[in-house]
């Protein structure tokens, strides 16, 4: 009899311990659900800001383009003038190119490399050139009011001035440069020899268009005439 009911008693346990679990178990899954509503309702509330961040930018973006239109309707009335110390565009034609050695010579600068080098003896023997520098220049870099003087360069190649005689003691002069700087304009005095569009910085690119006149006596040169350069 007692055995029966110590069962009994088992049973019941067991049934309680079961019951239990399940009540455990209900609990966790609760707890689980209330943190996964609390996420989501962060999640929400990032999402609403950010829509309300779309909103303001598309207002912005609205307004940004309301004043480019009304910019573009202002421009549209009148013409944009180009300031005076930019470079003009270059004539169609050069002004003063009836001399064949002068349509040659600026021929010659658009060559590179050793067709520029074949080209420029070439020129040179046919015309017999002479080549003569500013010899102060080391004078006009502190003083560059200083009057230039000009004399004989040791070789042709090496003289910023290329001189084609035309009569007597009287020559016509290009200049002997690949890229025109403040350097040559100024303390080599050509832009006294030549009158140009030049107005800061590099120019690899030189054009003749009317060439200078000087006189020479023996190492000496004297500037009779400016020429016209356009440089780019």
């Amino acid at each position: 009899m007692e055995d029966l009911e110590y069962r009994k008693i088992e049973q019941r346990i067991a049934i309680l311990e079961k019951a239990l679990k399940i009540t455990l178990s209900d609990e966790k899954i609760l707890m689980r659900l209330k943190s996964l509503e609390e996420e989501f309702a962060k999640l929400q509330a990032t999402v609403d800001e950010l829509n309300k961040e779309i909103v303001g930018l598309k207002i912005e973006n609205d307004l940004l383009t309301a004043k480019i239109s009304k910019i573009h309707s202002l421009t549209n009335n009148f013409e944009v003038s180009i300031p005076q110390n930019k470079i003009q565009p270059r004539p169609n034609k050069i002004i003063n190119q009836g001399d064949q050695f002068l349509k040659e010579y600026n021929l010659l600068l658009e060559k590179t490399g050793y067709e520029a080098k074949t080209a420029r003896d070439a020129f040179i023997e046919k015309y017999k050139v002479r080549g003569f520098k500013c010899a102060n220049v080391d004078e006009r870099i502190n003083q560059p009011s200083l009057k230039a003087i000009f004399e004989n360069a040791e070789t042709v190649q090496r003289g910023d001035y290329w001189a084609i005689p035309i009569s007597g003691n009287k020559f016509k002069v290009v200049p002997n440069v690949k890229n025109y700087t403040e350097n040559y304009h100024t303390t080599r005095a050509m832009g006294e020899v030549f009158n140009s569009n030049f107005q800061s910085g590099i120019y690899n690119k030189i054009q003749v268009e009317d060439a200078a006149e000087f006189i020479n006596s023996g190492n000496s040169w004297t500037l009779c005439k400016a020429g016209k350069i356009y440089l780019s």
